[in-house]
This record gives C-alpha cells, structure tokens and sequence, in this order.
C-alpha cells in the first residue's frame, strides 16, 4: 500500500495541480495527517499533531500560490491563483481547496487501487479472465469501488419535511448516507457481495457520489486505478495473497487497508519462459 497504492495517486495528484516533485513525499504525510484528523478514532494528542501538521500543509500550499501567480503555466496551481487574485477566493480558501483536492485525490484512488488488487489476488479465475480481455479491467474498478467505497459515508441535512424508512425527519437533521450499505443493497444489485463484469448498470454505485456533490476527481480515479491493473497484470504470470489478513487503516470515514502482503510471480518467470 505504501509502496505502490499511495505513492503513485500522490504523485498524479501532484503533477496536476503543478507542484513540485521533489515536495511529493510530504504531500502524502499530510494527506494522511488530514485523513486521521477526521478518523474518529484518533486520540486527542494525536487528533492535535494532524490538525498542525494540516495546518502547516495549508501553508505550504498558500506559498505555492503566492509563488505561482495567476499568469503562470502552473496547472490547478496556477487557476486557483487566478481565482484568488481575482478576488474570487480568498488566499486561505484557495490553499484549503488545494488541501481538498491533494487529499481526497490521494486517498480515494489509494483505496481503490488496493481493494482492486484485494480482489484480483483472490480470484484466479478473475485474474485469468483480465488477463486474456484487459479490456474489462475497467468493469473490474467499478466493482471494486462498489464493494468497498474509499469512503464509508458522508454527512448531509435534510432541507425540507421528509420521511426515510419510516422515520420523519425536520429540516436541519443530519445525516450520514452510507454508500457500503447503498452500494451493496441486494433490491438494486444481484449477488451485491460478488464481483460481477457484466452488471448493466456498472455505475449505478454512490461511491463518487451524485448530482452537485458528484467527485471532481473519480475520472481521474478510475483511470489511474485501470492503468495500475494493467501494469500489474501485464507484469506478472500469477498473484496471490501472500498467507497474511489484510490489514485496514483504524478510521469511521474512510475504507482503506494499511497492508496488503502479496506473492507475485513474474511473467518470465513461467515454466519454458526464456
């Protein structure tokens, strides 16, 4: 997960929004120090580091866009830089956007691109039938974001008088819509716990969410996570968990598992390969 399932979204994330290389390895020590902050489960002294190491990211992007400036080929970098010279952001919201974006588009294709993996290195038969049509690795994402939303749930509040499930709810309740349960709720999905290439609607899934609130980055998400398979496939002659559970990261928000051991055997490594 480490080496290969958080590194390379920081890295994509990065060269988007136009930051320097040599800064990728802290982007991603703040974006998991966002991600504990709001964990749930993180103790106050160590709810108390991620909230300062979040604000000296904030920081550091705020002096990205002060050095960027709004004429320059900077990529996201230099819009948001546009947006605050031109008054439409102010320099703070600009680098809390900037901490949004870094976050949420390292950590979802982080938890995708392992619960992928999780799946394939499960499967042989899954494995053998990507490997002779790569063409449906892209199937394979959607039920792999499907099955284990990179985030649990998200809060919403109700604008007007309404009832769920029989409960009436006022305008102003909060509530948490949790996409593991859509995503898997069997009136919507046959066989929902199973990964399944041929659903109809292979997008039907919450897990980028909906409407206004639909993720900026989940082309970019499924993209990365696709080219990352095929690589991994294209690499190798077999995989397979390696005999150890996989490990997830402690938090109420976010899915994400923090080891996934694997064996791999190397495609030239097959009997009568040369």
């Amino acid at each position: 997960m480490t080496t290969v399932a958080h590194r390379v979204p920081v890295q994509v994330i990065g060269e988007l929004i136009g930051l320097p290389r040599k800064d990728h390895q802290r982007l991603a020590a703040w974006s998991d120090a966002a991600i504990d902050l709001v964990s749930g489960v993180a103790s106050p002294e160590r709810a108390g580091r991620a909230a300062l190491a979040v604000l000296e990211f904030a920081g550091y992007l705020g002096e990205c866009l002060d050095q960027a400036g709004p004429d320059a080929d900077a990529g996201v970098l230099g819009s948001v830089a546009a947006a605050v010279a031109a008054g439409t952001l102010t320099r703070d919201q600009g680098a809390m956007l900037l901490v949004q974006l870094v976050t949420a588009g390292a950590e979802s294709t982080t938890s995708l691109l392992g619960t992928a993996v999780r799946l394939l290195a499960d499967d042989p038969q899954l494995q053998a039938t990507l490997r002779a049509e790569p063409d449906r690795i892209g199937a394979l994402v959607e039920e792999a974001v499907r099955i284990e939303s990179p985030f649990r749930g998200h809060f919403r509040v109700t604008t007007a008088p309404t009832r769920l499930a029989g409960v009436r709810l006022e305008p102003g309740a909060r509530l948490m819509l949790m996409w593991g349960a859509s995503n898997r709720d069997p009136r919507i999905f046959d066989r929902p716990d199973q990964v399944d290439l041929d659903r109809v609607q292979p997008k039907l899934h919450h897990s980028f969410g909906r409407g206004i609130h639909f993720c900026l980055g989940a082309h970019l998400a499924r993209k990365e996570t696709t080219q990352a398979v095929r690589a991994l496939l294209a690499a190798t002659a077999t995989i397979s968990l390696d005999g150890t559970e996989p490990v997830y990261v402690p938090n109420l928000m976010v899915r994400r598992l923090a080891h996934l051991h694997l064996s791999l055997t190397p495609v030239d490594s097959r009997p009568g390969s040369s």
